[in-house]
């Protein structure tokens, strides 16, 4: 297939020959009185910032040794969510390093997986326990507190396009994550790209949403940054409710904004004035969503791996658009469909999609057997292509549509399935916000079970069927429907497949309805700590997907609802609901404390 062009043709301006720290320093000098970020009442100009990250990057040098540091030398960033966390990520690019995400709210054993994985050379950090946190000696975890101590004299930095920017892990199929490591070159070509199609102007207001943790952060970040314009760190609270989120782009004036489908799905649909530019990133929302907010405003659909430097391609979004279309390849970037061949497809033809170009990433991190099956060499010209997994269907010889995952098709009846195809059809219906298709076992084989969110009023089983029915062959049909209040999630944003087949699962079981008082509050602890639409009195909470940490805040909660003492040892002994109620309620009734 020929190079996709963007439709903006942003010409020789995307040719990226510089580093995303090279692009603040020219914002710097572009505007250096200007506000570059802002988070809850503090805020820095663009001056202040570098003079921030001059700063971190000194420390680095000073305290590692060597300056510049050597290109690829990698060093961790475990900072909140508040203006030191880009004085830190600038700091180690301008110290000639490349950053690892370490968010502060994962897991402490992911974060050592990480740290030990990766082979890191020090941390900046914002919290005095970090050394502990993340089993590394105190000489190599650099606090921000002790900056004041350092002079921010600074050498130029020795990274180039080619190095690397940053390792950012990615949950891997096996369970296990894996760092893929991402160079300086495609990110700013990223960056320009997403610039022009946002059309972000040096006085709009853009903001931050994704954890510095997902690449869709540096899709925020770094093209505010180009244009010169002022970023808005979502605080965590903004981040977990979407009332508070959508309170903070109308009070803030956000004009730019990039959200994951599940976010914009959940926004109040309420005016936001000053918003004229929405990306949509990850998976893709209902028509009756994607309508509502691109009236009025820009709305693109990008799609891109992690392994493509953030994003590959975008559809600027028109009224009676496929929700499922990623448009036309970014500048510089190249886009095959191929058959299990590795032939091209024909028009018309579904195949799975090859990355090219700037974008790609150099490798898995330490994985060579990994990297060597997923980047490969270009048959069709110089570089290399990334094999993305995701099946695609060329609807122009420009212009594409995502179908799914390679690894989601499924054959019943003796018929290929794209589960998510049938998911698309969905989608587009009037009354369904999202939805998911899952093929689930039902006796003696697998059905499909089309899950979804209804958007207002339920239009029913017999509404969705018929509708699906005009526009898919029968063999696609969903034998089941499930309606359910949302849809969850994983870390990511997008739908986590193994916790809805459970929820699935749960429904279709057999329920006996608690019968007491205290049995229905615990079964409404329990929904809530196992995301769940009801729970029986003969349920096992670990049987539904209970663990240490639900149990954690299942138990919190039960002390405080109930007055109780109640702790982790012993709980699989009364661990289903009727045996837990009985037992609160003899505690309750006697006050007595006993070794539970």
């Amino acid at each position: 297939m020929d190079q996709l062009h963007d439709p903006l043709d942003l010409g020789s301006q995307a040719k990226s020959d510089t580093t995303l720290h090279g692009l603040f320093a020219a914002a710097v000098a572009e505007r250096p009185g200007a506000i570059a970020v802002v988070a809850g009442d503090s805020q820095l100009s663009y001056a202040a910032l570098d003079v921030a990250s001059a700063a971190v990057a000194a420390m680095l040098h000073q305290r590692l040794g060597q300056s510049p540091l050597p290109p690829d030398t990698l060093v961790g960033l475990h900072v909140g969510r508040d203006a030191r966390l880009l004085a830190g990520l600038l700091g180690i690019l301008r110290a000639g390093g490349a950053y690892l995400p370490l968010e502060p709210g994962y897991p402490a054993e992911r974060l050592r997986f990480m740290v030990q994985d990766s082979g890191l050379t020090a941390v900046v950090s914002d919290d005095p326990a970090a050394a502990a946190l993340l089993g590394l000696p105190p000489a190599r975890v650099l606090l921000l507190d002790e900056l004041a101590e350092t002079a921010p004299a600074l050498a130029p930095a020795g990274s180039g396009p080619d190095d690397l920017a940053y390792v950012i892990y990615t949950s891997g199929s096996s369970g296990q994550p894996k760092g893929v490591a991402v160079p300086h070159r495609g990110v700013h070509n990223m960056a320009l790209a997403h610039r022009e199609l946002l059309r972000i102007r040096p006085d709009d207001q853009v903001l931050l949403y994704a954890s510095i943790s997902f690449d869709a952060s540096l899709a925020e970040i770094f093209p505010a940054f180009a244009a010169g314009a002022t970023l808005h760190i979502a605080s965590e609270a903004a981040r977990r409710s979407p009332d508070a989120l959508h309170a903070l782009m109308l009070d803030q004036g956000i004009n730019v904004a990039t959200l994951m489908a599940s976010v914009m799905g959940a926004l109040p649909r309420r005016p936001l004035p000053a918003l004229h530019s929405l990306m949509l990133a990850g998976e893709t929302p209902g028509a009756e969503t994607m309508a509502f907010w691109s009236a009025g405003r820009r709305l693109i659909n990008a799609y891109g791996p992690t392994e493509a430097s953030v994003s590959s391609c975008a559809n600027i979004y028109q009224a009676g658009d496929p929700v499922n279309r990623i448009g036309r390849a970014l500048p510089n970037t190249l886009l095959y469909v191929l058959d299990e061949a590795g032939a091209e497809v024909p028009l018309g033809g579904t195949g799975e999609l090859y990355i090219g170009g700037l974008g790609v990433a150099r490798e898995y991190l330490k994985r060579p057997e990994l990297s060597a099956q997923r980047f490969l060499p270009n048959p069709f010209g110089p570089g290399r292509l990334y094999r993305s997994g995701d099946l695609v269907r060329r609807v122009a010889p420009d212009l594409l549509d995502y179908i799914g995952r390679r690894d989601f098709q499924v054959k019943i009846g003796g018929v290929r399935i794209e589960p998510d195809e049938v998911a698309r059809a969905l989608d587009a219906l009037p009354g369904v916000a999202r939805s998911c298709v899952l093929p689930l076992e039902n006796g003696g084989g697998k059905v499909l079970t089309a899950c979804y969110v209804a958007a207002g009023e339920d239009p029913g089983e017999a509404a969705l069927r018929a509708g699906l029915a005009a526009v898919l062959p029968a063999a696609l049909l969903p034998a089941r429907f499930c309606r359910l209040d949302s849809l969850p999630l994983n870390n990511s944003g997008k739908v986590d497949r193994a916790e809805l087949a459970r929820q699935v699962a749960a429904l279709e079981r057999p329920c006996v309805a608690p019968a007491s008082a205290t049995e229905r509050t615990i079964a409404a602890l329990w929904c809530e700590a196992l995301r769940l639409p009801a729970v029986g009195r003969g349920d096992n909470f670990y049987e539904l997907g209970g663990d240490s940490l639900r149990l954690n805040w299942l138990l919190q909660r039960l002390n405080k609802t109930f007055g109780t003492r109640l702790v982790a040892s012993r709980f699989r002994q009364l661990a289903t609901l009727a045996d837990l109620a009985e037992h609160i309620d003899r505690e309750c009734a006697s006050r007595t404390v006993e070794d539970f």
